[in-house]
């Protein structure tokens, strides 16, 4: 046991196995915070999902003594837990989860279960304890663990998260397109402010280009993405790089991500583009789908897409920055007024 003490606090990291957390329990000797249910099943789905490729990564939990007590070179057996109850919760708790598993049809889902069954209690999780807190003391370290901790940003979980298919297939997207590296995307911010930022799409922009085109709404909320196999994203991937070659063709990828030349560099109007280009067309057979695809983007070779143009006036925006460039409003409404346009000018 290493004993450390902070701030006139002493601390130590032990590591419990979930066997020790379940004993614990039975004996009320541990404190758990309430817990929301949604999150405790997610845990457990993380879990299950990367148990046995043994790739299951979680955060020590901070717990504290009871008041009075103090870090001897025991392993103390008594703990009110600060942060970490969900995980806690998840652990303890697997039992209905893993007769699921076990009564699934699908043999490997059966796998998963006997295997939980059996190694689920050997798993050890780190434990940083603190004695000497006062009560004010814990809430407050509560609260800045759960307030005060920097969020990975969403290009960072894009590039980093090898385990969320619709990431796996951006970043596939953004490293193999040509066309695509020639327009350049922005992987350090959300989005790209127009007209100094010349890269044409930030990673977060692609990847709701990604997702549009898989599942045909940019909102996943609903949308279970595991009913996506592997099929499925590999025949959307070569759909999402013949759409990329058909809009370089309307301009070169080089300068596409100019405002001051193009309108295609506005991401309202590329938004638009893909929602024209895939509407009514998910339960199409992929290979109509493509030759469709094909027809509407060749529509729009008659459109001039210069920006200083009056003709983008017809759809809401603003005007701003010292240049006063007119910029296109992306909301529900006016998508859909370009979509119109769009198939006006070819499209079937």
């Amino acid at each position: 046991m290493f004993i450390h003490s902070v701030f006139n606090k002493k601390q130590t990291f032990l590591f419990y196995s979930i066997e020790e957390f379940l004993h614990m329990a039975q004996l009320n000797n541990l404190k758990l915070r309430n817990t929301n249910p949604t999150h405790v099943n997610k845990i457990r789905k993380y879990v299950v999902d990367n148990f046995m490729k043994e790739s299951i990564y979680f955060p020590p939990i901070v717990a504290c003594l009871e008041a009075g007590e103090t870090i001897q070179t025991e392993k103390p057996m008594q703990l009110t837990v600060i942060d970490g109850s969900s995980r806690i919760k998840a652990l303890t708790d697997f039992d209905h989860m893993i007769l699921k598993l076990i009564s699934d049809d699908d043999e490997k889902n059966q796998r998963k279960g006997f295997f939980l069954k059996y190694r689920l209690k050997e798993m050890k999780i780190a434990v940083q304890i603190f004695e000497g807190l006062s009560e004010e003391e814990i809430n407050q370290l509560y609260i800045d663990m759960n307030s005060k901790g920097k969020k990975v940003a969403l290009s960072k979980r894009i590039s980093h998260d090898s385990r969320d298919a619709i990431n796996v297939a951006t970043n596939k997207l953004m490293a193999s397109h040509k066309g695509l590296n020639l327009a350049g995307i922005e992987v350090e911010r959300a989005s790209v402010i127009r007209p100094n930022n010349q890269k044409f799409l930030s990673l977060a922009q692609l990847r709701t280009i990604v997702i549009l085109f898989i599942t045909g709404t940019t909102s996943i909320r609903n949308v279970n993405l595991d009913n996506y196999g592997q099929r499925e994203f590999d025949e959307v991937f070569d759909l999402l790089c013949i759409w990329f070659d058909e809009l370089f063709a309307l301009h070169p990828a080089e300068t596409v991500g100019d405002y001051h030349q193009t309108m295609l560099a506005s991401f309202s109007m590329i938004y638009a583009i893909v929602h024209y280009v895939n509407f009514e067309l998910n339960d199409v057979p992929i290979k109509k789908r493509e030759l469709i695809l094909r027809k509407r983007m060749k529509a729009l070779h008659s459109i001039d897409w210069r920006r200083d143009q009056d003709l983008w006036l017809q759809f809401e925006g603003n005007f701003k920055g010292k240049d006063q460039y007119y910029y296109i409003n992306q909301n529900k409404r006016t998508t859909s007024a370009i979509v119109k346009w769009l198939f006006s000018k070819g499209g079937e």
